[in-house]
């Protein structure tokens, strides 16, 4: 075996076959959610654009955590498909899910942000919003 194989997350074939049969499913719910997760950020977008008393902030929040979505669909789709095609190395696994960790972070710091500068200040609200 060379040493460029050794290096690959699918090493050998029960190896293969096992991060295919766990990871596979697993990416593939994790996109479907973080799309459903997407459409209902768009769908909230519309309705607080059709709201002319609601702040900026909160529409300027949910168009970031769009993209930030839209984001990770793309990473996991990228790690998908370096999976199916064999070069997916531990370096590349462990990269992508940084800069995913990142984006989900990113997502966390904003929901924070939008809620302290909501004009509601109940601590449900922060609450809610930081949990979303």
């Amino acid at each position: 075996m060379e040493k460029s194989e050794e290096n690959l997350l699918l090493g050998s074939k029960t190896n293969a076959q096992w991060i295919k049969r766990i990871l596979v499913p697993f990416w593939i719910c994790r996109i479907l959610l973080l799309v459903i997760m997407g459409v209902a950020q768009i769908a909230t977008v519309y309705w607080i654009s059709q709201e002319s008393d609601i702040r900026g902030i909160v529409l300027a929040s949910l168009v970031v955590i769009v993209l930030f979505v839209a984001l990770c669909v793309s990473v996991d789709a990228i790690s998908l498909i370096l999976l199916m095609r064999r070069s997916l190395t531990p370096e590349a696994f462990l990269v992508l899910q940084s800069i995913e960790t990142l984006l989900w972070t990113g997502v966390l710091a904003v929901q924070i942000m939008a809620a302290f500068k909501s004009t509601s200040r109940s601590f449900l609200t922060w609450f809610i919003s930081a949990i979303l």
